[in-house]
């Protein structure tokens, strides 16, 4: 398995980061994209995402987990944070080899 650190700009301008999982299978292959709830980080409650990246990954499936703006490693304050969901899945998409 991959593990790769990621961080991408939100449409304000923002750096967001997050981690990439990716099976260890070329070509492409099937994705989920994590999204944590209010308050929380890309690890998720008591880690919970991590090891679902990890118990994916071993399944073939990649994912990435990033922390909305103002929460865990991306900036802002959370009071200012807006849904960056859709960036998350452009940054796989466009950027994430197939």
């Amino acid at each position: 398995m991959n593990i790769l650190q990621v961080e991408f700009k939100n449409r304000s301008g923002h750096t967001l980061r997050g981690v990439v999982t990716l099976p260890d299978i070329e070509g492409p292959v099937p994705f989920v994209v994590h999204l944590h709830g209010f308050g929380g980080s890309c690890s998720g409650y008591k880690s919970m995402y991590t090891h679902m990246s990890r118990a994916l990954a071993k399944q073939g499936i990649g994912s990435v987990r990033f922390s909305f703006y103002g929460n865990g490693e991306s900036d802002g304050e959370f009071e200012n944070m807006s849904f960056d969901g859709l960036y998350a899945v452009s940054y796989t998409h466009l950027t994430l080899p197939t």
